[in-house]
């Protein structure tokens, strides 16, 4: 309809979606399965909570419209960014500031269009101020893909030319080519004044010996832990636990073997993540790696990829599916706040779509898992093993038997599936109309199911900022992570690179002993009460972990009893690594620093294996280690 104003209307939504939210708080009604509204016809249900949703409210979107990406990309937007990143490049120092802006410029800048080619363009020369020189080198070559004006060229050559020389340490082919390109295209612009060119050619190279040396990137895999034999029965894990259920704990992962400090228990890559939209410029939406000189998706400003092959992945995967919802959560962001769970139910329910190819057969997979014979173990199995890469593991999960009520969020969630995609056949903007389609019902359903899932199950995932704060980066869904139970006192640490995470054991543990995480921050980090209150409101348990029993908190850690070892020498040569617990906090920016890192935790680790052999746990010593190596692994996260 000629006229329509999405942004208002989208905004006049959200205002009536947040009176009713202020009533029916989808996180806590999720969260409490005694505020779940149960009746007999469950069809019937669902369809009045739409009803309610849309109607009872006054709600109707009955001119709502999908998002083109011709409306999403903007050259004007575009160009904003590239000017304020101008602006900041002739500070002093600040080069990562306009790096930022001119990444925005590459995320709004239409494809192909004159706009992203400059972003590219202007984004190297702050990559170069950052001895950032292979991402300089990738931006240039988009840039002069793209097609940037004959004029300019010259100096994109040379910045690149340059960049290879520091990088290679001579002039490769490449490099060669790019100076006579830029020779040449100077002399025809300048009537082959060679005195000209020579002049500015001479000026620009004369530069290369202030430039940085090459920043020296972390490979952050390198913290990542092998297993050293992985079960047959659970990808991605050692052969040292197996699935175990109880009645107290339901499903459990226990040790078969003896297991030493310092063994991985697991490594697996997530099956579904979400960068914060804070943040979302600076890592990659489909690997989670931090992005320097990041692609953009074709149609949404919402993502940043860290190359061509991620975005082309994430495409055939699930982001052609979400891309156009994506936007209008960000936008309700401080309006409704679908928090987490929202963004990553979205996500999920995009990607098992796409695996299924048509909402026939998605529909035929989830009645054969409903209907799945099997123990409490065996039912999350694909086939006769647990992939943490495949649905079953995930739809699992879930808490709820069968859906007779849907929440808020899912209905929310479910009309932007109908106003945005065209998986219902076509898009709906008409709610009347979307209510007849005879596949409501069932992805209104699954739809819930996934947001309850992601409450109970998803993971944080922590960075640290530019002044060392923790904040959060995204959230994982790790299906076997979710398998391992709480203790406050936990005996394994998470590690994370990218969307890869690893635990590896901070203590001994024996065998028949369960394996343990802690849901909330562990007794070093939490009061007694505050975790307890935590533990029950948000995981609806009352924790009877030894920690708790106790009322653990830092100060205990000195009640405990300590005791020398007569170690031997080399290990005593090695504690001048832990004389100076200072640079715990330092971030791991260089290779030393890796090597150091590394050094510290395995000698964590040996010293918690020499202590375990001679002591019962705990003592203080053992406590400081767990602490120590739990702090090394939080450092060396990105």
């Amino acid at each position: 309809m000629s006229g329509f104003d999405l942004d208002k209307a989208i905004m006049k939504f959200a205002q009536q979606f947040v009176e009713m939210m202020s009533n029916d708080n989808n996180d806590e009604e999720l969260a409490d399965p005694s505020k779940w509204v149960k009746h007999k016809d469950d069809k019937e249900n669902i369809k009045r909570a739409i009803d309610h949703f849309f109607y009872a409210r006054k709600v109707r979107y009955v001119e709502l419209k999908s998002v083109t990406a011709g409306e999403l990309k903007s050259s004007e937007k575009a160009t904003e960014f590239i000017e304020k990143g101008n602006k900041q490049f002739k500070k002093e120092n600040s080069w990562k500031d306009s790096l930022e802006l001119y990444t925005q410029g590459v995320m709004h800048a239409p494809p192909n269009s004159h706009a992203l080619a400059r972003a590219y363009a202007n984004r190297s020369a702050a990559l170069s101020d950052g001895g950032l020189y292979d991402d300089v080198i990738l931006d240039i070559g988009r840039a002069l893909e793209i097609g940037y004006p004959d004029d300019l060229k010259p100096k994109l050559w040379m910045r690149r030319a340059m960049c290879s020389l520091l990088l290679n340490r001579t002039l490769n082919p490449d490099a060669q080519k790019d100076l006579v390109d830029a020779s040449n295209l100077l002399a025809e612009l300048n009537s082959n004044d060679n005195e000209y060119v020579n002049e500015i050619m001479n000026k620009k190279l004369s530069t290369i010996s202030s430039m940085k040396t090459p920043h020296e990137k972390i490979d952050y895999e390198i913290f990542l832990p092998k297993i050293v034999k992985e079960n047959t029965k659970l990808m991605g894990v050692t052969d040292a636990v197996e699935l175990q259920y109880s009645e107290k704990y339901g499903r459990q992962v226990v040790a078969t073997r003896d297991i030493k400090a310092g063994e991985a228990i697991y490594v697996h890559k997530a099956y579904a993540s979400i960068i914060e939209s804070t943040v979302a410029h600076k890592y990659c939406w489909h690997c989670s790696k931090q992005v320097w000189a990041g692609v953009p998706c074709h149609q949404c400003v919402s993502v940043i990829y860290c190359n061509e092959k991620c975005r082309d992945e994430a495409w055939q995967e699930y982001h052609d599916i979400e891309c156009l919802i994506i936007p209008q959560f960000i936008r309700l962001k401080g309006v409704v706040d679908l928090g987490t769970a929202g963004p990553l139910a979205l996500k999920i329910t995009a990607k098992v779509f796409k695996e299924a190819g048509s909402l026939e057969k998605l529909k035929e997979k989830i009645d054969e898992l409903n209907t799945k014979q099997g123990d409490n173990i065996t039912k999350c199995f694909s086939g006769d093993v647990f992939d943490s890469m495949k649905y079953e593991a995930v739809y699992s999960l879930s808490r709820l038997a069968k859906i007779e009520i849907l929440s808020s969020a899912s209905v929310f969630i479910l009309f932007c599936f109908a106003a945005n995609t065209e998986i219902f056949g076509k898009k709906y903007g008409e709610i009347d109309k979307f209510e007849k389609n005879k596949w409501m019902i069932f992805m209104g359903a699954l739809i819930m199911r996934h947001l309850d899932i992601c409450i109970s199950n998803s993971k944080r995932d922590y960075m640290k900022d530019e002044d060392r704060k923790e904040v959060i980066r995204g959230t994982e869904m790790f299906p076997f992570f979710s398998l391992i139970n709480n203790n406050c006192d936990p005996n394994v640490v998470d590690y994370h690179s990218g969307n890869v995470s690893a635990m590896i054991t901070l203590q001994q543990i024996k065998k028949g002993e369960q394996i343990f995480i802690s849901y909330q921050p562990p007794y070093w980090s939490s009061s007694p009460r505050e975790r307890k209150a935590s533990l029950l409101k948000y995981f609806n348990f009352d924790c009877d972990c030894t920690a708790c029993k106790n009322e653990w908190d830092v100060q205990s850690i000195n009640s405990f009893p300590s005791g020398e070892l007569d170690l031997p020498l080399s290990i005593k040569k090695k504690l001048d690594y832990f004389q100076d617990k200072s640079n715990l906090g330092q971030s791991v920016t260089a290779t030393s620093t890796v090597i150091n890192y590394l050094q510290k935790i395995s000698l964590s680790m040996e010293l918690m294996n020499l202590h375990q052999e001679d002591m019962e746990y705990p003592t203080q010593e053992m406590m400081e280690l767990k602490l120590i190596t739990t702090s090394l692994y939080k450092n060396c996260t990105l």
